[in-house]
């Protein structure tokens, strides 16, 4: 029989490798958990089997790492589990937990195949789980450390309860707050409404005390309702006269005058009203003590601690900006404008430019902001064209961001020569023409003082020599240079067309 088992088996799984061979492949069941769960709380566990098929029949086995198991038969493709670890037994065991699911389907009586495999993992603790939020009505918070000086602050202690199942078993509960080791408050809800005026750095913790019944606490009111029934009467009218009497009026006597001497206490100054206020709702429904059925002991409570702590810092926003200078420039001058504005550091500010009026959308913002320590900077800039411009700053910090848009207008200048374009240039043209003048006038001058009249010994040569002007000659003497004449061979004639000039010696003629 056992052979013919295997075989089946076998035949089986080779034939239907998909939904029994990979058991290993968790990728078609889910498998999802409600965790982190506190001792004496059930925790949820849900699963989904994804390829389920209609009509099989599946056998969903729970287990977890504390030897706890359970298995659940289901013609379904989702499977719920929970379990509640108690205090006594298992406060050495909190932390990571581990719960293992197995997924087996029925192919013929008594033959179970393996289908699916899963597990999930959570965090087992003594104390209640949840954090402390931080929210700032009407504020967009840059971080979620960061708070503004000016904004109250509401401070909610979260309280992980799936399912509600504290909320519908509270007999008491109370949260204490605490800031920077002070205890500020006590609330019996979980909100604190709180304004925090002094920039710095807070530690915010939340310390919470739950009473737990063992059942779901369950209150009854009785409404009774009442009918009235009311009826009308008509009078029959009467031939009578009625007298209507004026009623007395009757004053009363007034008090004794207390006596002079008798000391009367002012009444206390009333005390100033905190700068904190409790908000939110967590159902609170006092002692219900129940004997349990076919005993006369009452049902017992479970007291459950929580402490939650957030830090924070407060930061003073932007409330104003100061932006001095000039913004009706010349056409070609710089625009040069000293911003100042208030708040905490770090500051980052950025630029954008449009055309004409621009109206402020409220959805600006800094990509790549510039970041400084000093809200102290100037802004330069240069308009190519004139016309009316919108230089937009944005200026933000941790807490807050500024919008400020400053109307810059650019107008034309026009230019008319001035005085000096007109007078250095006549003025240069006049000195010139007179040193020109002067210069012609003192070379005349000169020149009939130097004139050297020069005698001629020649008596034999002819008395009609040719006169020529000082421009002829250079004329001359410039022709024969350039002829390449040669005044060595031809002495006698250089002598006779410069006799001019300079008469030759008779003298030299002799030697000759």
């Amino acid at each position: 029989m056992k052979p013919i088992i295997l075989l089946l088996v076998t035949v089986i799984g080779v034939s239907h490798p998909g939904n029994y061979v990979s058991a290993n492949d968790d990728s078609n069941l889910l498998l999802t958990n409600s965790g982190p769960v506190v001792l004496d709380m059930p925790i949820w566990f849900h699963a989904e089997l994804i390829d389920y098929e209609e009509g099989e029949e599946l056998e969903w086995q729970w287990s977890d790492d504390l030897f706890h198991a359970e298995s659940i038969y289901l013609n379904a493709g989702t499977a719920s589990w929970n379990i509640t670890y108690d205090y006594e037994t298992y406060d050495w065991y909190t932390g990571r937990r581990v719960v293992s699911l197995n997924v087996k389907k029925k192919f013929a009586p008594f033959i179970w195949l393996p289908r699916a495999k899963n597990s999930t993992d959570y965090t087992l603790t003594t104390y209640l789980n949840g954090k402390v939020s931080v929210v700032q009505p009407n504020v967009t918070l840059q971080t979620l450390d960061r708070i503004s000086t000016t904004n109250t602050t509401n401070l909610t202690a979260v309280i992980h309860d799936p399912r509600d199942y504290m909320k519908q078993r509270t007999e008491m509960i109370s949260f204490s707050w605490i800031i920077n080791n002070t205890v500020h408050a006590s609330c019996s809800t979980p909100s604190l409404i709180i304004n925090i005026t002094d920039p710095g750095d807070y530690n915010i913790q939340a310390n919470v005390v739950i009473e737990l019944a063992d059942h779901v606490i369950t209150t009854t009111t009785s409404t009774t309702t009442t009918t009235t029934t009311t009826t009308t009467t008509t009078p029959k009218p009467s031939n009578k006269t009625t007298t209507t009497t004026k009623p007395t009026t009757t004053t009363p006597t007034p008090p004794p005058t207390p006596p002079t001497n008798v000391t009367t206490t002012p009444d206390p100054p009333s005390p100033t009203p905190p700068d904190w206020k409790c908000d939110g709702y967590w159902p609170e429904y006092g002692f219900y003590r129940s004997k349990a059925a076919g005993s006369g002991t009452y049902s017992r409570s479970i007291l459950k601690l929580g402490y939650f702590n957030v830090k924070v810092s407060a930061s003073e926003p932007i409330t104003q900006v100061n932006v001095t200078g000039n913004t009706w420039l010349k056409h070609g001058a710089l625009l040069n404008l000293s911003v100042l504005c208030t708040g905490s550091k770090p500051w980052g500010y950025c630029s954008q430019i449009h055309p004409g009026n621009y109206n402020v959308t409220g959805n600006e913002t800094c990509y790549t902001p510039t970041m400084t320590n000093d809200c102290n900077f100037p802004i330069i800039h240069y308009f190519r064209d004139a016309g009316t411009h919108t230089y937009l700053l944005i200026i933000q910090n941790d807490v807050s961001l500024k919008i400020h848009p400053i109307p810059i207008v650019i107008y034309n200048v026009d230019r008319k020569p001035q005085l000096s374009y007109i007078i250095i240039p006549v003025s240069c043209s006049l000195i010139v023409i007179i040193i020109i003048v002067f210069g012609i006038a003192y070379f005349i001058q000169s020149r009939d003082r130097y004139s050297v009249e020069v005698a001629d010994f020649d008596f034999g040569a002819s008395e009609d020599t040719e006169y020529k002007t000082l421009c002829e000659q250079l004329k001359e003497a410039f022709t024969q240079a350039i002829k390449g004449q040669d005044w060595d061979s031809d002495d006698d004639s250089k002598w006779l067309n410069r006799s001019q000039i300079v008469e030759r010696p008779r003298i030299l003629e002799e030697e000759d």
